[in-house]
């Protein structure tokens, strides 16, 4: 069984483990005999990821490869450093050019209410630009809290980011898997990413107010279905 950290929930098929990769979850699309583990982050600090991901990957030098293939060993997202290779661009030149305005995540979550209005509109842009996990985040794989509703009895576990090791270990002890046993390959920040900024206090409420409908909908239907306990919600 493979796991990405960066991707909300994993099913469970009988004796057989899949990864749903890049799509919302749809409770009717899945057999009744399914499970499901879904794991979250802060949404802010998943904002702030996603943000350095994205940049990361734009702002790579790929002189440094030195002509070698990109890997996860030389590089973020091998992929897409292909792609960059290849066509200039990594994702498009459209998601691209909106990630020059904004220095950092502080700098675009703080121009969602900004009153230059050019600004303002390039940072909404972005914010719901459909390529990669800025937009994609907790409330886009779940429904914005619709899947948990109509899933809640297949989902046998809620872990987070910031708990992961403990977590996969009770996963594994509910899936009767070794806790000796890998999961498969895991993907972990590379530690020369930007040092995560801190959020200034208005664009933490810029970030509350545009995702209070997606990603904090999505964590307030698990509070509500007892699938995470109060303290974590809050």
């Amino acid at each position: 069984m493979r796991r990405d950290i960066d991707k909300p929930f994993l099913k469970e098929n009988v004796s057989n483990y899949a990864e749903i990769h890049l799509k919302p979850a749809a409770a009717t699309e899945h057999p009744e005999n399914d499970k499901f583990v879904i794991w979250i982050r802060n949404p802010l600090a998943r904002f702030v990821s996603a943000f350095n991901h994205s940049k990361a990957i734009i702002d790579f030098d790929i002189s440094k490869l030195n002509g070698e293939t990109p890997t996860l060993q030389n590089c973020q997202a091998p992929q897409k450093i292909k792609r960059k290779i290849e066509r200039g661009y990594a994702f498009s030149h459209e998601y691209e050019e909106l990630f020059k305005y904004f220095d950092n995540a502080n700098a675009l979550a703080e121009s969602i209410t900004s009153s230059n209005w050019g600004l303002k509109s390039r940072a909404l842009e972005l914010m719901q630009h459909p390529t990669e996990h800025i937009y994609k985040g907790i409330g886009w794989y779940l429904g914005n809290g619709y899947f948990i509703k109509m899933a809640k009895a297949s989902i046998i576990k809620v872990g987070t980011i910031e708990s992961i090791g403990d977590d996969i270990n009770d996963l594994k002890q509910l899936l009767s898997i070794p806790l000796s046993q890998s999961l498969g390959h895991v993907r972990q920040n590379k530690s020369n990413l930007p040092t995560l900024p801190s959020l200034t206090t208005p664009a933490k409420k810029n970030l509350r107010n545009f995702l209070e409908d997606t990603d904090y909908s999505a964590i307030e239907e698990l509070k509500a279905c007892k699938l995470i306990p109060d303290h974590l919600y809050e």
